[in-house]
């Protein structure tokens, strides 16, 4: 788990902004019972890390977290549009970027972002350009540009190419990949016309073509990579599609819909403390 540590000047207001961050964690599968409702996974927490911020470099808004090879962590910080750095131990390495429309500046930080090698990769949401940057020295590489026919929403790593995805409303499809060298080449040379990270694989479920409410809503794509298959997950879809590397759909599965089961005996029968009538509070 990341945690981090409030600097002392900012109070119990940082305090109550406290980030818990993603956790290297052990997932055991829980055994359900016949006629019992379905068991969650298990996860162990096996270590954690305390983020040791500065009064200049604090997380204010966390979207997501990205480990870097090196057992570094990059955190992208929307409320300062910025991604920090920090060392295995915590410390604070560096800051990539900031808000702002120029070079290496960020003008909607996104949760999608990666890190291979020396090679840090972060969205703007807004500019529709994936900036690069150098992990070591925090040096901007530059911009590639994205489709803007597709948000990108996650990337994935494998050997020397990057994965991508998200819905393609050119095409209705949802996963591409490009070279990390080509990446880098075209960040340096201008960014390219947003072709290296369109979606070309894999078509998406009906209900986004069809249905423009949850393609504005739900446009939400997962992505995994691994022994020259594919495996996608839609936001508005419970169907998990696999596919291999051509793009050719190899199998889909569906993850059942969780059903709430209403309150607890206690929760039910305890009053509730609500406004009405203009009233602090009554009894329902």
């Amino acid at each position: 788990m990341l945690r981090h540590r409030a600097p002392a000047h900012l109070g119990s207001v940082s305090f109550a902004r406290t980030v818990v961050g993603l956790a290297t964690l052990m997932i055991v599968a829980a055994t359900a019972q016949p006629g019992t409702a379905q068991q969650g996974p298990t996860l162990i927490l096996e270590d954690s890390v305390v983020l040791r911020e500065t009064g200049d470099h604090y997380v204010g808004q966390p979207v997501s977290l990205i480990p870097a090879g090196d057992g570094s962590f990059l955190v992208a910080d929307g409320l300062s549009n910025s991604v920090l750095h920090f060392d295995s131990r915590g410390s604070f390495q560096r800051r990539l970027g900031r808000k702002g429309h120029g070079p290496g500046e960020f003008r909607f930080v996104s949760s999608a972002g990666f890190a291979a090698g020396d090679l840090v990769g972060v969205g703007d949401d807004h500019a529709l350009e994936l900036e690069l940057f150098e992990l070591r020295s925090g040096r901007h590489i530059g911009a590639v540009k994205m489709s803007p026919s597709a948000l990108l929403d996650d990337y994935v790593v494998r050997g020397d190419h990057l994965w991508f995805a998200g819905v393609n409303k050119e095409n209705w499809t949802s996963v591409g990949f490009v070279r990390l060298d080509d990446l880098s080449a075209l960040a340096s040379s201008g960014g390219g016309d947003g072709s290296a990270l369109s979606p070309s694989l894999v078509g998406v479920p009906d209900v986004y073509p069809d249905n423009e409410a949850v393609m504005g809503m739900l446009a939400k794509v997962s992505l995994d990579v691994w022994e020259g298959r594919t495996v996608i997950g839609f936001a508005a879809s419970p169907h998990v599609r696999f596919a291999n590397v051509s793009g050719a759909e190899m199998s889909t599965v569906e993850i059942p819909v969780a059903r709430r089961r209403g309150f607890t005996r206690r929760a039910s029968t305890t009053p509730r403390r609500v406004r009405c009538g203009g009233r602090s509070s009554c009894r329902a």
